[in-house]
């Protein structure tokens, strides 16, 4: 294990005195010692280790040339201002004094030599601090020239993979979101996970507008899969609209990592009620446009058509095909015994008209009207021609047919019942 050295310096912080006093030993032997290359005294640990033990030696005191005059005049010979020679107590005294200023002469120059080479520490302190925050800063300015670099590249690369049809606002998010995600990654990462980092990035602010973009194609979707009346028609519109907010209201139940699919069967599901009320409706007035009652005229059809539509009107949504066709079968039936009945009157006038031709000894007609006595086969004749030539030559006057044709006829003598008379008689125009 190699010997372990001390500095002046160091020593004398050991031993409890000045580096001034410690190279002085040096200086003069009394400590174990070794100057360096550089002009250094390197004390060993032993050498520390004996002083401790033993104590530290004074300094040796040089004699300067009037002390030593001194000593080399008789010692018999007084000294001035001395009345007797000098005894050894005041030549002890003497000595202390001599001792003591040393000491304190010598501290005075440790003290300023320690001053001296505070400030002169403290100046190469000042100095090396002050090197080294602009050494600090200018490698900060670097680095961070370096880093905005780096940083504007990757931003660069994050906004040419925003999607072209993408809204310039998401530029602003992809901006921000690159920024906070590479404010604690250093700019010596491995370009890899950096990729990775911004890509993340760059999803995270574009996932609310690819969600509304999702969003909307499940609903246009949805609605698309109803019928092309209420797509495109305006009488639809109201049904359409509450298809659409239907379908958005079931999407947005639904948990903020849905898939695309997941959102297209929602919607699917959610237009379901709006297509069956449609179909409901077209069942309905296929049921109702198509009616033509056997003996129903203008009038009585159009009202029962009127009346089938709204008795299909009140059944709900859903209704069976069987049970639409019964609503409509019954209300149809009271139109249908209107016809009977009325076909029932008519009847019975006939009826009553032959029976009544009958007892006169005329032949009734199909409308129930009597010939007038003529001969059945010749009045069915003429009546027939009339009905066929002359119906357009007729007009009424005062209750009667008035014949204004030249054929020789003149006043017919049946009174008008509602039917063209069929009355053979000729009468003179004299």
């Amino acid at each position: 294990m190699p010997e372990a050295y001390y500095r002046t310096g160091q020593a004398a912080k050991q031993l409890g005195v000045s580096s001034y006093h410690i190279r002085r030993l040096c200086e003069e032997g009394e400590i174990t010692a070794e100057i360096t290359d550089g002009q250094q005294w390197r004390i060993p640990a032993f050498e520390i280790t004996r002083l401790r033990r033993e104590g530290i030696p004074d300094v040796p005191v040089e004699l300067d040339d009037t002390d030593a005059s001194h000593s080399d005049s008789d010692p018999g010979e007084l000294s001035e201002g001395l009345l007797a020679a000098p005894s050894e107590e005041l030549i002890e005294a003497a000595e202390e004094v001599k001792i003591v200023e040393s000491r304190l002469k010598k501290r005075r120059i440790e003290k300023e030599t320690e001053e001296f080479e505070d400030w002169f520490r403290d100046r190469d302190r000042r100095q090396a601090a002050l090197e080294a925050a602009e050494r600090q800063k200018a490698e900060a300015a670097q680095a961070e020239q370096r880093r905005r670099k780096w940083l504007d590249s990757w931003i660069q690369y994050a906004l040419n993979s925003r999607p072209y049809d993408a809204p310039r606002e998401t530029a602003l998010e992809i901006h921000q979101a690159v920024q906070t995600a590479l404010a604690d990654v250093r700019p010596d990462q491995p370009q890899y996970t950096t990729q990775r980092l911004v890509d993340a990035a760059v999803a995270k602010a574009l996932r609310p507008w690819k969600r509304k973009k999702e969003i909307r194609s499940a609903i246009e979707s949805a609605l698309h899969r109803l019928p092309s009346d209420i797509n495109h028609r305006p009488e639809w519109a109201p049904l359409k609209q509450r298809a659409l907010e239907a379908t958005a209201a079931a999407i947005a139940k639904l948990p903020p990592d849905a898939t695309s699919s997941e959102m297209d069967e929602v919607g699917s599901l959610a237009v379901q009620p709006m297509a069956k009320e449609y179909a409901h409706w077209q069942n309905c007035q296929n049921l109702a446009t198509w009616i033509m009652l056997p003996g129903g005229t203008v009038e009585s059809n159009q009202e029962a058509r009127q009346a089938v539509s709204e008795a299909l009107a009140r059944l709900p949504v859903g209704t069976s095909q069987k049970e639409l066709e019964k609503t409509k079968e019954a209300a149809l039936e009271p139109f249908r015994a209107a016809i009977q009945r009325r076909k029932a009157d008519a009847q019975e006038r006939e009826d009553q008209a032959r029976r009544g031709a009958k007892k006169r000894g005329s032949v009734p007609t199909p409308n129930g009207e009597s010939t007038g006595g003529c001969p059945p086969t010749l009045g069915a004749t003429f009546a027939s021609w009339r009905k066929t030539r002359l119906s357009s030559k007729m007009r009424p006057t005062a209750g009667r047919w008035r014949r204004t044709s030249r054929s020789g006829f003149g006043h017919c003598c049946c009174r008008k019942s509602g039917t063209i008379p069929r009355c053979q008689t000729r009468i003179s125009t004299n």
